[in-house]
């Protein structure tokens, strides 16, 4: 509390559903997206990225030991969660598919707002 900060006491099994939500599973994500961009870049993939790319994938740079740490002791819950992320991917190609983009997007942009 001296520097700041807001203690939260939680049970273990809550603690890895919230983190894995919320922190291991946006990590796993990002690792996976430059993963699938590295295999695609055929030399100069990156030289034309912006922004938005470095953003989405800033977190992919944090320390791999402590990446692994997290992954190997919340690995069911991480699993669970990246299979439905999955499935919520399939959503999203459905919209795109449905010319429904747009209305997703502007849903979702109006929730992050209220957060952010």
């Amino acid at each position: 509390k001296d520097i700041g900060s807001n203690p939260v006491f939680l049970n273990a099994d809550t603690h890895d559903y919230i983190l894995g939500l919320t922190s291991h599973l946006p990590y796993v994500v990002s690792l996976s997206l430059f993963y699938y961009l590295m295999k695609k870049d055929q030399g100069n993939l990156f030289d034309f990225a912006g922004s938005g790319l470095r953003d989405v994938t800033r977190i992919a740079s944090g320390d791999p030991m402590m990446s692994y740490g997290f992954v190997k002791t919340n690995k069911e819950k991480i699993k669970v969660f990246l299979t439905e992320y999955i499935e919520t991917l399939k959503e999203f190609l459905s919209t795109i598919e449905s010319d429904d983009f747009l209305h997703v997007a502007e849903v979702v942009k109006k929730r992050r707002d209220k957060i952010w």
